[in-house]
């Protein structure tokens, strides 16, 4: 009998490697799904699961009884009950490196554009202002970037690969991270601080925490509040993690400099936005994950983690790693 992958985004070919499945009979069905009745009557007699962002529940998952391995394809899992997963002997995995560079880099780009108001720059030359007189009041203060301070919440990955970039530009680096170990920010060359003081010291605060139900909207008023008013937000992580009322309010009241945004809540996000109107907003379309060698990774990651579950191997980035022995006693005993 042959093994039935389900895949619940419809993705066009080019963003789905099967090579790695090609060893065996394998019959692939996909659809887009929006809602757990979607998931689960595609994926109800599936070996394998590739996924977004769809809504892998508890009452979905007892659905699906020949399921062995969700792969989701990123690096978040939000949409996956891991610990409901677990209980089923489900493994779940992710590709939680793809990126890490080009994420990074993306932020590293967004402070400098924003500290040297590129954007604004360029609208403005294009307008015809040219010469110090036309521009100096139209751009606003610009300070030098060396010695200014960035805040950085969550010290995962993504922000330890941004830290000697942000360090060799000569920025000073804090971190609020309640779940790492103080050794590990020492080396390198970070200190821990608790939310509040980062917030009120940062010329810069680039957010890389995941989203889960207790920190939506982490940043709301109150933390705009406590910022300084030359300061700028980054947020490559996920929408959901500030309150974009209230950062729209923030920013025109002149409580923060301004933002720059790979993510929004919701994605994608309204034409009608306020913060697509504001000279001091830089967003960019969810796209700081982007290369050409990331996305070949990321397309080709999850069919591989499959092969490896068929093939009796362990799989490389294991969400829910206490999983092996549920699993183990399910399918291999």
């Amino acid at each position: 009998m042959g093994i039935k992958v389900a895949i619940t985004i419809d993705l066009p070919e080019w963003l789905l490697d099967k090579r790695p499945l090609e060893e065996f009979e394998v019959q692939f069905i996909k659809r887009q799904c929006n809602n757990e009745d979607e998931v689960a009557a595609l994926a109800s007699d599936a070996d394998a699961v590739i996924c977004g962002f769809e809504p892998f529940t508890r009452r979905v998952m007892e659905s699906m009884s020949q399921c062995k391995i969700i792969a989701v394809e990123g690096t978040g899992y939000q949409g996956v009950d891991v610990r409901a997963a677990t209980d089923l002997g489900i493994i779940v995995t992710n590709i939680p490196d793809y990126c890490t560079e080009e994420v990074s880099d993306h932020v590293m780009a967004m402070i400098l554009a924003m500290n040297r108001r590129l954007f604004l720059c360029d609208r403005i030359t294009k307008a015809g202002n040219w010469g110090i007189v036309k521009w100096r009041t139209m751009i606003g203060p610009v300070s030098r970037l060396r010695g200014q301070t960035l805040g950085i919440i969550g010290l995962g990955k993504i922000a330890r690969a941004l830290v000697p970039k942000a360090q060799g530009f000569g920025l000073n680096t804090i971190a609020c991270d309640p779940y790492i170990e103080p050794g590990a920010a020492d080396k390198l060359g970070v200190r821990l601080v608790d939310l509040n003081e980062l917030l009120s010291q940062s010329d810069f605060v680039s957010i890389h925490a995941l989203l889960t139900p207790e920190n939506r909207h982490m940043l709301g008023p109150k933390e705009f509040q406590m910022m300084k008013p030359t300061a700028y937000l980054v947020n490559t992580a996920r929408g959901g993690l500030i309150d974009e009322q209230a950062l729209a309010a923030a920013l025109s009241q002149g409580l923060i400099a301004g933002a720059a945004l790979d993510v929004t809540d919701p994605e994608p996000p309204s034409l009608d936005n306020p913060l697509f109107q504001m000279d001091n907003v830089l967003i960019t379309p969810h796209s700081a994950q982007f290369s050409e060698a990331a996305m070949a990774e990321m397309i080709r990651r999850p069919a591989e983690e499959i092969a490896r579950v068929l093939q009796g191997s362990w799989p490389v980035a294991v969400v829910n790693p206490e999983v092996k022995a549920r699993f183990e006693e399910k399918w291999r005993s």
